[in-house]
């Protein structure tokens, strides 16, 4: 009976070591694989800052994640091992060395650690060390636009024939007023023209398809527009600012909205944009207007604006000359570009070109 129980005593030691040791490892497991991945993605987010930027980035995220309750800091229980890599493809990718790592456009971590088993050992089974890793590139994406100073963002994502909600004050019947010849904006493809000759108003869509959680910047920012049919193009990007700053917002919102895009306040003739998602905009409540009437306020350096929430983006940067990031709210799957006005955007003249990049990290492998 004693042999019999030793025997079985051994064996159910066996499963206990099955049970909890191999839970434990595959937790382990789970836990360095999330710490490789998040270190990985933060790394690779700072690739334009350098390498050793990227790698300090890389350890120190891996660092503020736990794996079997301790901290995953290189060189105590655990290695952390950051590649760099120029990646193309899982079987097309170069591992760089140090002299090279300005090419790089992708990271991978690799993290490893020995596992202690709490009932193996009785039994002769040795530690297990466990690995994982993970690559993150890194992605930029860049396109131009030519943005009419007839853009009115309150018409984006509207169906061509959507009329803006607020009626030109001046208008006095079509070849009256040579100034004032509609009496409403309309929307439609950009650079048509409705039946009546009236061109239609809708904003630019900027040809890139947005990503959540993206970084998105504007530069190469020129042109000039002018919000009265009678001047010559006369503002910048940023708007009516020199000798006092004219601030503007859609008459039409009423403080509100227009077509469920939030109002806004800019300087007039100034460069907007707003984020949508794939649905006419109508459909659902906007969101609280933004108010950019001080430069204090202009010169945010990263802004997270809503989905249907106007802002304003001017030059893409602050009166210092620093670049100024838009972050990409969730869902949004579109962004327009539009002209600051009041109402009557269609005897806007001038226009402004830019350049639109959008970063953004992508876990791999």
């Amino acid at each position: 009976m004693v042999i019999y129980a030793v025997i079985i005593m051994v064996a159910l030691t066996g499963f206990v070591s099955l049970g909890v040791d191999y839970g434990r490892y595959e937790l382990c497991h789970t836990q360095l694989h999330t710490a490789a991945m998040a270190a990985a993605r933060a790394g690779a987010g700072t690739l334009p800052y350098g390498s050793s930027v990227a790698n300090s980035t890389a350890l120190t995220t891996a660092s503020q994640n736990t794996v079997d309750g301790q901290s995953v800091v290189n060189g105590s229980a655990f290695t952390v091992t950051v590649q760099f890599l120029q990646w193309t493809s899982k079987t097309n990718f170069t591992v760089l060395t140090p002299a090279n790592y300005s090419m790089a456009n992708a990271i991978k971590v690799t993290i490893s650690y020995t596992v202690p088993l709490t009932f193996g050992q009785i039994i002769g089974i040795s530690p297990k060390p466990a690995v994982q890793s993970s690559v993150a590139e890194f992605n930029a994406v860049t396109t131009t636009a030519t943005v009419g100073a007839n853009s009115n963002l309150w018409l984006s994502g509207e169906p061509t024939g959507t009329t803006a909600s607020q009626p030109d004050p001046n208008f006095a019947g079509q070849g009256v007023n040579s100034d004032h010849k509609w009496q409403y904006d309309i929307a439609g493809p950009v650079g048509g023209t409705a039946a009546d000759g009236e061109p239609y108003e809708s904003p630019v869509q900027v040809g890139i398809n947005v990503i959540p959680g993206s970084v998105i910047t504007l530069t190469n920012v020129s042109g000039m527009s002018s919000n009265d049919g009678l001047t010559a193009p006369n503002h910048t990007a940023d708007g009516s600012t020199a000798g006092g700053v004219q601030i503007q917002d859609d008459l039409a919102s009423g403080g509100t909205s227009e077509h469920g895009i939030a109002d806004v306040q800019t300087p007039i003739d100034s460069l907007n944009a707003v984020f949508l998602n794939n649905n006419v905009p109508d459909g659902t409540a906007a969101p609280t207007p933004l108010n950019f009437s001080t430069q204090a306020s202009r010169d945010y350096t990263s802004i997270t604006p809503q989905l249907k929430q106007p802002f304003y983006v001017g030059t893409g940067e602050t009166s210092g000359g620093q670049q100024q990031e838009i972050v990409v709210p969730a869902g949004a799957t579109r962004m327009f570009l539009g002209n600051m006005d009041g109402w009557e955007w269609s005897n806007n003249v001038g226009s402004f070109s830019v350049t639109i990049t959008q970063y953004s990290v992508s876990t791999v492998q």
